[in-house]
């Protein structure tokens, strides 16, 4: 697979005559020549573990949200979590799960949250073993 690099393409950018059949045609033919000027194309392993990365990234973010979102369910609730030992460790999800809110709507609101934020924390696990065993 070859990737013609744009900026070095004067032949198909430059010409006043612009059109498709016109830029193949001067391509065939630097092609033909071998006088193509390539770009960078990174290996297959390359790409997969930038693609694994862009995945963890984006679990992060959602899970972000998620505890956001359940940070605002409790303040509108005017529920105060504990500063110490924190919200997201083990006895502050004990804490929050135990939690009782005004509403049954709350309730169940928190039960889905914490539960997607304990399968996003699933995800981003598996994700990182998998980069570790790249990375090895």
């Amino acid at each position: 697979m070859l990737v013609a690099h744009p900026g070095q393409l004067r032949l198909i950018f430059r010409p006043k005559n612009k059109n498709d059949r016109n830029d193949a045609e001067r391509l065939a033919k630097l092609l033909y020549l071998g006088e193509t000027p390539t770009v960078h194309v990174p290996s297959l392993e390359v790409r997969s573990w930038r693609e694994m990365i862009n995945c963890r990234s984006q679990i992060i973010a959602k899970r972000t949200r998620a505890k956001n979102t359940l940070r605002a369910l409790l303040r509108s609730a005017g529920v105060n979590p504990p500063k110490h030992p924190g919200l997201w460790t083990k006895s502050g999800l004990k804490w929050l799960r135990e939690l009782e809110l005004p509403t049954v709507s709350r309730q169940l609101r928190r039960d889905l949250l914490l539960e997607e934020i304990d399968t996003l924390v699933r995800q981003v696990r598996r994700i990182e073993q998998q980069l570790n065993r790249q990375a090895r």
